[in-house]
C-alpha cells in the first residue's frame, strides 16, 4: 500500500483514508491503481462490514486526480484507469464516502461509485477536468447524472460550476448532507 493510503480497521468498519494532505489528497496514479486490490481485500475479509471512505486533515476529501501526473500519461494508459475508482461501486459490503471539504475530479468520481455519501456543510463538489477539455474518465458524470437528474446534472458540468452543500436542501436523499441526514429530513 502506498504512503497516502491506508486502512484502519475497528470492529466491522473498515476505513480507508485517502493521506496526502499537502497536495489536498489529490491521487497519483499509483493511489488509484491501488483501489480494486484494497476493495478486494476488504470484501474477502469476513470480519468487515462496512468500508468507509475518508480525506485526511479536513480540508479535502479529494481535490481529484494529481493534474502534472496525468497530463505526462499516454492515452492508452488513461484508458486503464476506468476500473480504478469503480472498485467502490463493485464492492458487494456498503461503501460509505464520508465527504468533509473538496470533492473534485477523481476524488467526485469515487464519491459517487460509492453507495452512500454523506457530507458536511462546508464540502464543494465539482468536475473541474471539463476546464482542460476533458472528460471525466471513470463514469463519474453518467453516476452523478442519475444521482441528481438529469437537468440538474447536467446544467452544473457544462457550466463548469462548483456545487455546495448548501444548495442540497432540494437535492435528492442520495446526496444530502450529514446534518440534514441526521436531522431525518
Amino acid at each position: 500500500m502506498s504512503e497516502f493510503l491506508r486502512v484502519e480497521r475497528a470492529g466491522a468498519v473498515a476505513t480507508i483514508w485517502i493521506d496526502r494532505q499537502p497536495r489536498m489528497n489529490t491521487m497519483t496514479v499509483a493511489m488509484r491503481n491501488e483501489f480494486p486490490g484494497i476493495f478486494a481485500g476488504l470484501e474477502a475479509d469476513e470480519t468487515v462490514r462496512v468500508v468507509v471512505i475518508r480525506g485526511a486533515g479536513g480540508k479535502a476529501f479529494s481535490a481529484g486526480g494529481d493534474v502534472s501526473e496525468f497530463l505526462q500519461q499516454e492515452p492508452a494508459d488513461l484508458e486503464l484507469w476506468g476500473d480504478t475508482l469503480t472498485a467502490a461501486e463493485r464492492c458487494r459490503k456498503p461503501v460509505i464516502a464520508a465527504i468533509d471539504g473538496y470533492t473534485m475530479g477523481a476524488g467526485l468520481e469515487l464519491a459517487v461509485a460509492c453507495d452512500f455519501r454523506l457530507a458536511t456543510l462546508r464540502s464543494e463538489f465539482a468536475f473541474p477536468e471539463v476546464r482542460l477539455g476533458m472528460i471525466p474518465g471513470s463514469g463519474g458524470t453518467q453516476r452523478a447524472l442519475r444521482l441528481i437528474g438529469m437537468t440538474r446534472g447536467s446544467s452544473r458540468w457544462r457550466c463548469r460550476t462548483t456545487s455546495s452543500t448548501r444548495r442540497w436542501p432540494r437535492w435528492p436523499a442520495s446526496w444530502r448532507t450529514g446534518r440534514r441526514w441526521r436531522s431525518g429530513r
